[in-house]
């Protein structure tokens, strides 16, 4: 939605929807801008129930072949921060820097990768940065101060962060796992942090069971 408001300059500032495959009402939003999320526009609802809950909405069909070429470009781009990158989805990757770089310095590339995205892609993308030791705290922060932001996880910050979002904020932790989850009265990182090992290991099985006590402590070996 944003790279639309990038090429056409009067969209910007407005509620937009991107819509994916179909016609007519039976089209469904694949991407929702800042402005439509704030109204409630989600991704995968239907246009029409789009347009029932925000009127204004302006639905547009999608691009899919500017969106993959912009997507080549800025992890091209990324590429000049790291030579190592993982790609994710259209949208996002993983960087791995050097194991010498310094908190500063890490933050200091994110801010470079954001200045070449609004050099080389248009002043009106946005990018949110997540520096942390493990992808999935990278994700997590990347996640924590959007559309523009940058977060930092460090070790010793993690206690203080892993008492604010719900454990389905953690990349891994879905539709099946949050229920059953919550039924065991775990709704926070910190509360998964908590809970005994054996317990999530007899619940989930030993792999996961004990990645999730892992990552509740702040134990994120998932790296590039």
């Amino acid at each position: 939605a944003t790279l639309e408001q990038q090429a056409y300059p009067n969209l910007r500032g407005l509620p937009i929807g991107v819509a994916g495959k179909g016609s007519g009402e039976r089209t469904v939003i694949t991407a929702a801008s800042m402005e439509a999320k704030k109204l409630g526009i989600r991704s995968g609802m239907s246009s029409w129930e789009a347009k029932r809950l925000c009127p204004e909405l302006i639905v547009i069909p999608a691009s899919y072949d500017r969106y993959i070429f912009t997507s080549k470009r800025i992890f091209a781009l990324l590429e000049r921060i790291s030579p190592v990158i993982d790609v994710f989805s259209i949208d996002e990757a993983f960087a791995r820097l050097d194991p010498t770089t310094t908190w500063d310095e890490a933050a200091q590339a994110g801010a470079q990768f954001k200045q070449l995205i609004r050099k080389y892609i248009g002043e009106w993308v946005t990018c949110s940065v997540g520096i942390s030791y493990g992808k999935t705290l990278a994700k997590l922060a990347s996640e924590m101060q959007k559309p523009d932001g940058m977060t930092l996880i460090r070790p010793e910050d993690f206690p203080r962060i892993a008492a604010i979002p719900p454990i389905e904020e953690l990349c891994g932790i879905g539709y099946r796992l949050r229920p059953r989850l919550n039924q065991a009265g775990i709704f926070t990182i910190q509360e998964l942090g908590r809970a005994p090992k054996d317990l999530l290991v007899k619940m989930f099985g030993p792999y996961t069971g004990t990645w999730l006590h892992d990552i509740g402590n702040g134990h994120d070996r998932d790296i590039l």
